[in-house]
């Protein structure tokens, strides 16, 4: 930050003939002030499971972050997620020449998740970013069902990416998260430890999830999931 030096205040003094005359200090008028409107940057934070096709070497989840839920930053690049005139209820999924994504709809509110592949790079990211609750705001007991829909890619899936549904328990005294990602495809079955308002976990086959609660009050949970062994990952949003 630049510091502008500022003249000191008081009053002037003139000098006449030897004597030294004190002088009435001017007096300016207020000049109204116009304070500009603090600048404001609001972060919508997440994760991404990043893997190359090309090398075909295990995944890594990496944090995210962008000011912009219609904006994806990872891995050094940025993408477009949100379309101006496109919207669905269910996913967006538009394959063109260098990229082809499937971007989650409007059944969630404080955030986006879905399935982005670089075709040049031969990278495919799978992310969760949005409004995450705030933790003071997570529940410290009871039991909330969330219900959503869902992503699913594998080795053997010649390139397709499937759409399906998710369902989760989220257990707050406990601290335990349960759920299910269904497709014709499919079946994974998801156990994560909730540690404030994100929540992390790998199940008996080998199946990391990481995610995070969405909204004033964990109104939603949005996650992606990960399985080196058995080559398949996706993503999850669901709402109470």
């Amino acid at each position: 930050m630049a510091l502008t030096a500022c003249g000191g205040g008081g009053s002037s003094e003139a000098v006449t003939g030897g004597q030294t005359n004190p002088t009435t200090p001017v007096v300016k008028p207020n000049q109204p002030s116009n304070p500009q409107p603090p600048v404001t940057t609001s972060q919508y934070t997440g994760k991404s499971a990043v893997i190359n096709t090309k090398t075909n070497t295990d995944g890594d989840i990496v944090a995210i972050s962008t000011d912009n839920i219609n904006t994806l930053k990872v891995n050094g690049k940025t993408f477009t997620i949100g379309q101006s005139g496109i919207s669905s209820g269910t996913f967006s999924d538009i394959n063109q020449k260098d990229l082809y994504t499937v971007i989650s709809g409007t059944h969630m509110t404080h955030a986006k998740y879905g399935f982005v592949r670089d075709k040049n790079a031969q990278m495919e990211y799978y992310f969760y970013q949005g409004d995450q609750t705030p933790v003071a705001n997570i529940p410290k007991s009871g039991v909330v069902n969330y219900t959503g829909r869902s992503t699913y890619a594998c080795e053997k899936c010649n390139g397709e990416h499937i759409k399906g549904t998710s369902k989760f328990t989220a257990d707050f005294g406990k601290k335990t998260l349960t759920g299910n990602i269904s497709n014709e495809r499919a079946n994974v079955a998801l156990n994560a430890k909730i540690s404030g308002n994100t929540f992390s976990g790998k199940n008996s086959a080998g199946t990391q999830t990481e995610g995070a609660f969405f909204g004033k009050n964990a109104e939603e949970v949005s996650g992606i999931y990960l399985n080196n062994g058995q080559a398949f990952a996706g993503a999850f949003g669901a709402k109470k």
